[in-house]
């Protein structure tokens, strides 16, 4: 009998151990209390829910996915109809501090250097918008010069995205 104890107790802690290769999304979101967090994966198939949380008032998270991911692949983080897109590379810790705003999600991320990235694209992206709807809202000019400023303006954003992010780093999940 005094054998077989130490070979159970080897043995439930043996499975009660998870090993299992996985990835980590944790953070805390602010303004959000009684609204669902969901985990979504971008896949050829569509995007898949993989998980979700109701946020309490203290608004933290906290996703593990036992999954190993062999090639970066992405995922987002929805609010309502409010993403976060990230990208996950093997089994990485990524963090996430999230302001739910009237207008947007607001957010930093640390962890992935690609989801930092991704941010930034994501940031410029709604700049862009931003100015093309205040070029189109300018009742100061004429449609060719609407149509030429806002060419303008996505010809000198394809070309920035283009030397700084593709050219830079093109294999790069990012890019």
């Amino acid at each position: 009998m005094k054998k077989i104890i130490p070979i159970l107790l080897t043995l439930i802690l043996a499975i009660s151990c998870d090993n299992t290769p996985k990835f980590h999304i944790e953070g805390s979101v602010e303004g959000a209390t009684d609204s669902m967090l969901y985990l979504e994966a971008q896949t050829l198939e569509g995007i898949q829910l993989l998980d979700s949380i109701k946020l309490t008032s203290s608004g933290t998270f906290a996703f593990a996915q036992h999954k190993k991911v062999e090639n970066p692949e992405f995922y987002t983080l929805r609010i309502s109809n409010r993403r976060i897109n990230f990208s996950v590379d093997s089994t990485e810790t990524i963090t996430f501090s999230i302001k739910n705003t009237p207008n947007a999600l607001t957010y930093d991320v640390q962890g992935s250097y690609n989801s930092q990235r991704i941010k930034e694209i994501s940031e410029q992206q709604t700049r862009l918008q931003q100015q093309i709807i205040a070029i189109e809202r300018n009742e100061n000019l004429l449609p060719g010069d609407i149509v030429d400023s806002i060419n303008g303006l996505v010809s000198a954003y394809k070309e920035k995205m283009k030397n700084e992010y593709i050219f830079k780093e093109p294999l790069m999940a990012y890019s």
